[in-house]
């Protein structure tokens, strides 16, 4: 008999097995949810290095607390270490859990900078501000997902690390522009 920790994922999750786990916790969801381990392993090489049984396992774990595992989303993520997929919950799955537990009213951010000197502050979100930056996200989520693929070149903005770390010299500005 082959080794389980070394069948590949797409191949575990034909297991009846498998998939009644799966079933078990999502019900008609779980077809998607295992459609999403299969494309997660098969873009991250990492993954596809680990023991397959720690995957199934960590991706079991973000279904009991019915959060997606698309790495992009920011809820949880299945993450390589020392030969095993571990779980690991982004802020999302953090935030989602908290709404879910109806214990809080509202959640705050606490805002650090980066300057040598810190500057601090707690940061009240309205609902509305989420939604629109939620909207966003959805309107965005294809063209992210296309860069962050190679299907398309990313929008420079010319302020951001990628945009610095890739700029090419240009025309010459004078030092009058640059002073207030």
């Amino acid at each position: 008999m082959k080794d389980l920790a070394r069948i590949p994922v797409k191949e575990l999750v034909r297991s009846d097995t498998i998939k009644s786990k799966f079933n078990d916790v999502l019900g008609k969801r779980a077809p998607q949810f295992i459609s999403s381990i299969v494309n997660i392993v098969n873009s991250n090489q990492d993954l596809k290095n680990v023991d397959q049984t720690s995957v199934i396992s960590s991706a079991l774990v973000a279904a009991s607390l019915d959060l997606p595992i698309n790495q992009s989303f920011g809820y949880m993520y299945l993450v390589p270490y020392s030969g095993k997929a571990q779980p690991q919950m982004g802020y999302k799955g953090y935030i989602q859990l908290a709404q879910r537990s109806g214990q809080y009213k509202r959640l705050n951010a606490i805002s650090v900078s980066k300057e040598k000197v810190p500057d601090k502050m707690v940061i009240f979100i309205p609902d509305y501000r989420m939604e629109e930056a939620e909207t966003q996200i959805d309107m965005y989520q294809d063209h992210i997902e296309d860069v962050k693929a190679g299907r398309v070149e990313p929008t420079r903005c010319g302020k951001c690390d990628y945009c610095k770390s890739t700029a090419k010299l240009g025309k010459i500005v004078s030092m009058d522009d640059l002073i207030d």
